[in-house]
């Protein structure tokens, strides 16, 4: 009998394609879960798709989010849950990456994502870290 060494549930799977949303895979191992979200067709989700970064993880090649879409996203999560967790997530990305993240990228989606509000108080607590 062979060991299984992923996890996925498949019900789960299925309803996340169909409504557009993620599901998880879980390591047996190691226990390391990793969230798949499945690409929406609205114009930010193509791009931040297009936008996304090869990089080379314990010799695995994967495709990660660029981190201004990492903050977008969060503020996104933020804004629907009025979570301060996912606000707090996007901050330390900002606080981290700093004036290294294009701003103008962040200002142009966070208007068509009507995030504006969110954005602005992020760029004012991350200067606090600067």
């Amino acid at each position: 009998m062979r060991a299984v060494r992923h996890y996925v549930d498949e019900e789960a799977a299925m309803e996340a394609i169909s409504r557009t949303t993620m599901f998880n895979v879980f390591d047996a191992a190691s226990g390391y879960k990793a969230d798949l979200i499945v690409r929406k067709a609205r114009p930010f989700s193509v791009e931040e798709f297009s936008r996304r970064r090869s990089v080379d993880l314990l010799g695995l090649s994967l495709y990660i989010v660029a981190p201004e879409d990492a903050v977008l996203s969060k503020l996104e999560w933020a804004k629907a849950g009025q979570s301060e967790r996912q606000y707090a997530d996007a901050l330390g990305i900002a606080i981290v990456q700093g004036e290294m993240l294009d701003w103008k990228y962040l200002r142009k989606w966070s208007t068509a994502l009507d995030l504006d509000e969110l954005l602005q108080r992020l760029r004012r607590d991350s200067a606090e870290y600067r």
